[in-house]
């Protein structure tokens, strides 16, 4: 792209590299400047540029704070510091900021979940891009029925497209031995791209994950969606990773001896398992496993290496992502009414072996976080 002016000072190079550095509310205050600047600003080579170069330089961290009473409190974006660096205003998609699930953030975009009405079980899906202030409502597929479905988030370059894909599922009560007990059933996939606007369903082995949990929220890298399950049929647990562009599925088995596993991330861009295994009272060693692909005559599967162990440390602490260089917990453990109510998170750092905790605010009862990079990504089609 050209810009042109009479007295040109800078090739247009250097305005993009210096351009690229800026917070989006510059870049966006920017485009009023010129019709050039405001084209240049808005071409997808330009958003892809700055995205890239905010990932890298300015991670922020997504701070979701709820009350049980109050519904939604606030959702906050902090620095490396856990400095508050900007309060987001919340959309105005539900007035009663009750029933609100962020299901994924990626490059710029949170996915969120809403039950309009605790009468009504039925949820609403909505892409949202909280620093240019744009939301988007995902349309309902046709045959949407009401009940729990799990959800991943993510995005391909290859096809230039943000996928969210859903799976419904329903709790099926069983009898054995005059013992009852819930097995949970997969009905069937969809797919919805943004590109397109539109669902469609999604052929799916759903037999490879009968009687299966998904255990971790979605993880999302490189074209591929990804979630972590464990099955009553089989001992380890299984990687289910779903392929953006070619929206085909993938099963690989996890190799591990030994534990509990609490969850699926990502680290240096590699999938890793949150591994548990309980000593000393009560007190839980964390271990972070890489997964690497080993491939046999009959099948692939994954096998882990431990690459850090972290503990001993209180048994209600729960991974909840990586950050950086340092893994977030929550504590989930339950607290008596002589104990503070709200909501702590312990960030554990990888390389100094340091701990650190953050308070979120008093009226918190629970909170979620997420890795986040601001971007100039529309909700357009």
């Amino acid at each position: 792209m050209e810009i042109r002016c009479d007295n040109p000072f800078l090739p247009i190079d250097i305005i993009i590299n210096i351009l690229k550095r800026l917070p989006v509310k510059s870049i966006v205050r920017f485009q009023c400047v010129l019709k050039e600047w405001k084209d240049l600003l808005e071409s997808p080579s330009f958003i892809a540029e700055h995205a890239r170069h905010s990932a890298h330089e300015r991670p922020l961290l997504l701070l979701h704070e709820y009350s049980f009473k109050r519904g939604c409190l606030s959702i906050s974006l902090l620095n490396h510091k856990m400095e508050t660096v900007e309060v987001l205003s919340i959309p105005s998609i539900d007035p009663f900021r009750c029933n609100w699930r962020i299901i994924g953030s990626c490059n710029g975009l949170l996915c969120v979940k809403v039950h309009r009405d605790q009468a009504w079980p039925r949820s609403f899906l909505w892409l949202w891009n909280p620093v240019i202030k744009k939301v988007r409502e995902i349309p309902l597929t046709t045959n949407d029925p009401m009940g729990r479905c799990e959800y991943g988030f993510g995005f391909c370059g290859i096809v230039n497209d943000y996928k969210i894909v859903k799976f419904y599922k329903q709790k099926i009560r069983k009898k054995k031995k005059d013992q009852h007990f819930h097995l949970i059933k997969y009905d069937r996939v969809e797919v919805y791209s943004l590109s397109t606007g539109s669902w469609k369903e999604l052929e799916f082995q759903l037999r490879a994950i009968e009687h299966a949990e998904i255990l971790s929220q979605a993880v999302n890298t490189d074209g591929t969606i990804s979630w972590l399950l464990l099955s009553i049929r089989n001992i380890s647990p299984i990687i289910v990773s779903f392929d953006i562009a070619t929206e085909v599925f993938r099963f690989t088995q996890i190799t591990l001896d030994y534990g509990s596993f609490l969850g699926l991330d990502l680290y240096i861009n590699k999938q890793n398992v949150h591994y548990v295994t309980e000593e000393n009272s009560g007190s839980r060693f964390i271990g972070v496993w890489v997964a690497e692909e080993v491939a046999s005559e009959s099948r692939k599967s994954l096998r882990c290496t431990q690459k850090y162990r972290i503990g001993p440390r209180s048994g209600g602490l729960r991974p909840t992502c990586i950050w950086g260089s340092e893994i977030i917990f929550r504590d989930t453990k339950f607290k008596t009414q002589m104990e503070d109510p709200r909501c702590i998170l312990y960030l554990f750092n990888l390389i100094t072996n340091a701990w650190r905790t953050f308070n979120c605010s008093a009226d918190c009862d629970w909170c979620d976080v997420f890795n986040y990079e601001e971007s100039l990504v529309s909700l357009s089609v």
